[in-house]
Formats: structure tokens, C-alpha cells, sequence
């Protein structure tokens, strides 16, 4: 008995989803409004492809015009030439071409070459600074147009910079430029590279950094280059003091007089 009515329930079922087939889904599938839209689809494919049809014979067109322009074009630049060496002058004129075109092939790789080395030698020496300054928790990346991306080492993606972050930057960047132009004077081979040595200017480096980083930018000052100037505000000269007093050669405090005098003491 209780497998008859289950049985009997099953069959509800069946009827009951053979009915919702005949008048609700057949009716949909079998309706005017589904044959209009399956024929505007098909429609709307043939017309895509001849469209793409159509434009790939334009470009096989145009890619055959570029070709026969190319061709001529190297026959006219060829019968230039040849015209152009009719006369002792013009040959002359080529020649002189030849050697700028050497001269100027030869110089342009030796620059690229010297340039790519100069970029990632700035490279490595601003993360060098700036992860000693940010603990190493970013680094730099210098593209070849110069543009400089600070990337969080953590998520290695760039990041926005606070106002400390940003002086941290340039920090490092002028105190690299400032580093390499002292090796490059140090070095006895690099002639191409060679430069004269400059005292580092800053005016209230330590300002817009707090106490921690204060620390480590007093720290790297003095390895960088053979003489600092800084001038700096009182509080800030306290810290500087503290930090590197013993790497101080000379002190000297400038005392306001007026708007237009001040006296070096």
C-alpha cells in the first residue's frame, strides 16, 4: 500500500509538470514573438559577417597599397640616390652623410647603454637610502622616462605618499645623484661618467619627518657626500645634534636683526 501511494504521488508530479509544458512553455517556444527574435538574431549574425567580410577585403586593400607605396617609394629614394652621385658635389654631400649617420649610430648606442646603467645605479641607490629612511618597508622604481613609483614591499604595488613620504623621496634622490657623482670621481676607469664633487645644500631637511625617521635620515647624511651644509630651525637642530653631533665639523647660529639683517654667530 505505501509504495502504491508513493507511486500515486509521482504520478501527480508528472502530470502536473506535463501540464505546465503544454500550456505554459510550449505556448512560449511555439509563439510568434520567439520565432520574430530568433530571426532578427539571425539576421543580425549574417549582417555582423558580412560586415567583418567586407572590411577584411579593405584591408587586404590597403595592406596591398601600403606595399606598392613602399616599393615605389624605395625606387624614387634609388633613383634620387643614383642622380644625387651623378655630380662630385653631391657625392661628397653622401659621404658626409655616411659619417654623421656612423657618428650618429655609434653615439646614440654608447648613450643607451650609459643611460640604462646611470638609471638602475639611481635606482639601486635611492632604495638603498629610501629603505634605510622607511625601515624597508618601500621601494622605488624609476621608469625610463624618469617618473618615480614608490611601491609598498608588502603588496608590491604603488602606493599614495604622505607629505614625509614624498621629502623621503626627493631626499634620496638628490642624495644619490650626490653619491654617484663621488664615485664617478673616485673611479679610475669610468672616464665617460667622471664629475666633480659638490657640497650637499639642504635647507630644514628634518622637518617634515617625525623622531624615528629623523634618526635614520641623520644617520645616512654623512656617508653620502664629503661635506653637508644644513641649515635648520632650533628644534630640529637639537635633534640633528643629538643624532650626528660627532660627525658636525662646525656649527653656527644665525641671529635675526631685522626683516633685512641677520648677524652669524
Amino acid at each position: 500500500m505505501r509504495k502504491n501511494r508513493q507511486i500515486s504521488v509521482f504520478e501527480d508530479k508528472i502530470m502536473d509538470a506535463e501540464d505546465i509544458i503544454e500550456n505554459e512553455i510550449n505556448p512560449k517556444l511555439n509563439g510568434k514573438d520567439v520565432e520574430e527574435i530568433v530571426q532578427e538574431i539571425s539576421a543580425t549574425i549574417a549582417e555582423c559577417g558580412r560586415i567583418i567580410s567586407k572590411h577584411k577585403e579593405e584591408r587586404d586593400t590597403l595592406n596591398q597599397e601600403i606595399g606598392a607605396a613602399r616599393i615605389k617609394r624605395e625606387e624614387a629614394n634609388k633613383k634620387r640616390k643614383d642622380r644625387a652621385l651623378a655630380s662630385e658635389k653631391n657625392r661628397k654631400v653622401e659621404i658626409y652623410k655616411a659619417y654623421a649617420q656612423y657618428l650618429y649610430d655609434a653615439l646614440y648606442k654608447k648613450y643607451s647603454t650609459s643611460e640604462a646603467e646611470v638609471r638602475s645605479r639611481l635606482e639601486a641607490n635611492m632604495n638603498e637610502i629610501f629603505s634605510t629612511i622607511n625601515n624597508g618597508d618601500f621601494s622605488v622604481k624609476i621608469n625610463e622616462k624618469y617618473q618615480i613609483d614608490v611601491i609598498a614591499n608588502n603588496v608590491n604595488d604603488k602606493v599614495e605618499l604622505s607629505e614625509g613620504q614624498g621629502i623621503s623621496v626627493i631626499f634620496s634622490f638628490i642624495t644619490s645623484m650626490i653619491k654617484m657623482s663621488r664615485e664617478n670621481r673616485l673611479s679610475q676607469t669610468d672616464h665617460d661618467l667622471s664629475s666633480d664633487i659638490y657640497p650637499l645644500v639642504m635647507d630644514a631637511p628634518l622637518s617634515k619627518f617625525d623622531k624615528k625617521h629623523i634618526k635614520s635620515v641623520c644617520e645616512t647624511i654623512p656617508r653620502l657626500t664629503e661635506q653637508v651644509i644644513i641649515f635648520i630651525k632650533d628644534t630640529d637642530g637639537d635633534l640633528a645634534m643629538e643624532y650626528m653631533g660627532d660627525k658636525i665639523g662646525k656649527s653656527h647660529k644665525i641671529r635675526k636683526i631685522s626683516e633685512t639683517e641677520t648677524v652669524l654667530e
